[in-house]
């Protein structure tokens, strides 16, 4: 398993910041991370909220799934 962290800062509202993190493709299509996002199941508290993605990096192609794995609202958000 490969491990990404990425640290960055949002001059907003933490409730507004995390409200978009929850959307899939808010968080990696539409120009964040310019992923195709599919497959979307969503969970109401967003714990378990699966999908799939697929984007190229330096010309190659990449896909995969992920899975929120940890929800605090307004603190964290794993994937």
């Amino acid at each position: 398993m490969t491990t990404l962290t990425r640290t960055i800062t949002i001059e907003a509202p933490v409730e507004v910041v995390f409200d978009v993190l929850r959307d899939p493709a808010a968080l990696m299509g539409e120009g964040a991370l310019g992923a195709g996002v599919h497959d979307v199941e969503r969970t109401p508290d967003g714990l378990g909220t699966t999908f799939s993605w697929e984007t190229r990096v330096f010309g190659v192609h990449v896909a995969g799934t992920s899975e929120y794995t940890e929800v605090v609202p307004d603190r964290r958000l794993v994937l």
